[in-house]
């Protein structure tokens, strides 16, 4: 009978001592990470206005997410971190805004989702926010919270209404467009209006919209489209501005051929000298 109750004892203590064990090999993992801090490295700078809009996410990151360390770090302010982690990462790139999570390094910075897209050129991936958010978000091991969530991107029907809205001045104006003259400032400035909303449109649509859209085109109108939206930049609507000026003041027609043909030539000949020189170099580095 002692016998009998002496292995029933040393049966229930094994038994409790096998509950122990796995009690504790499923917590103390769980609480260890729990415990561990994620450090992630932002460099920035206050004259890169990619910088300044994802600097407000990091921020956000930073306050709400205890186990998530964020370390705003000027690279004017601090030369010497940046410099020490370009090595370290053997990056050549001084490209910011630049944002380090574990042994990952993102460049630049898009508020649209995007795919996981390695750079070599810049040593590290794109900085699409959700793949920035998804890299910190695996490093500390749950989802991250976040003040405010993202908006989708919605298509600015706003900018298309420009014209619209300048086309509804002529009733308005009907009694001071009685001259040549002023029919043709009106319609001048209906075109510009078209300009500006077409310029507007590029601008507020994200890169990677335009990216996605034109890769669904044929080779011939995706070089179309991208030149279509690297045409329209603030540097070459300054230089329309100053050449419309000059075409004004000219009363001869021939002179306003040679002044819009001389730009519109030369500006032919710089784009043409400069793509061939970076598809000549392209060539010899894949090479």
């Amino acid at each position: 009978m002692t016998s009998l109750f002496q292995s029933g004892h040393k049966w229930r203590t094994q038994i409790l001592v096998i509950i122990l064990t796995v009690f504790l090999l499923l917590v103390v993992p769980i609480k260890a990470a729990v415990a561990d801090n994620v450090d992630v490295y932002f460099f920035h700078s206050t004259a890169c206005p990619h910088c300044l809009r994802q600097k407000p996410l990091m921020e956000d990151i930073d306050t709400y997410n205890p186990n998530v360390k964020v370390h705003l770090i000027e690279v004017s302010e601090d030369p010497q971190t940046w410099q020490d982690f370009r090595e370290r990462y053997n990056i050549r790139s001084g490209a910011v805004p630049r944002t380090f999570v574990g042994e990952m390094s993102f460049v630049g910075y898009s508020e649209s989702d995007g795919p996981l897209e390695y750079v070599p050129a810049y040593g590290g991936y794109i900085g699409y926010r959700n793949q920035i958010l998804a890299a910190i978000s695996t490093a500390v091991g749950h989802e991250l919270q976040l003040d405010t969530a993202t908006k989708p991107w919605q298509f600015p029907w706003l900018v298309l209404g420009l014209p619209s809205l300048y086309l509804t001045s002529f009733p308005l104006l009907r009694s001071r467009l009685q001259s040549a003259q002023a029919r043709r400032y009106w319609w001048g400035g209906l075109g510009a209006t078209c300009l500006l909303s077409v310029f507007l449109l590029v601008s507020l649509t994200p890169d990677t919209i335009i990216k996605t859209f034109a890769q669904q085109l044929p080779f011939p109108l995706f070089v179309s489209t991208i030149a279509l939206a690297d045409g329209f930049n603030p540097c070459a609507f300054t230089i329309l501005i100053i050449l419309l000026s000059l075409l004004t003041h000219t009363k001869r027609r021939r002179d306003m051929l040679l002044i819009g043909g001389t730009f519109i030539t030369t500006s032919a000949v710089m784009y043409f000298l400069f793509i061939m020189v970076m598809i000549g170099m392209g060539a010899l580095l894949l090479e």
